[in-house]
C-alpha cells in the first residue's frame, strides 16, 4: 500500500505501457502551427508563470520565431 503523496511508479507503467509515444515534431513549421504553438505557450505562461498576458506574449513569440 502506498502512503499519501507517493507515486506508484509500477501503476503508472503499467497504464502508460501500451500507448504509442509521443509525437514527432513536425519537418515543416507552418504559419498556422507557429501561432498556435505560442498562443499555447502564451497559456502556459499566463497561468503557470502567472505573467500577465502582453509579458506571455513577447516571451512565447519571441521563442517561436528563434525555430
Amino acid at each position: 500500500m502506498m502512503a499519501d503523496g507517493d507515486t506508484d511508479w509500477a501503476a503508472l507503467q503499467r497504464i502508460f505501457a501500451g500507448l504509442d509515444p509521443a509525437p514527432t515534431a513536425p519537418e515543416v513549421m507552418t504559419p498556422e502551427l507557429a501561432r498556435d504553438l505560442a498562443e499555447e505557450r502564451v497559456a502556459i505562461l499566463e497561468y503557470c508563470a502567472g505573467l500577465d498576458r502582453s509579458e506571455a506574449e513577447r516571451i512565447a513569440f519571441r521563442a517561436i520565431r528563434r525555430r
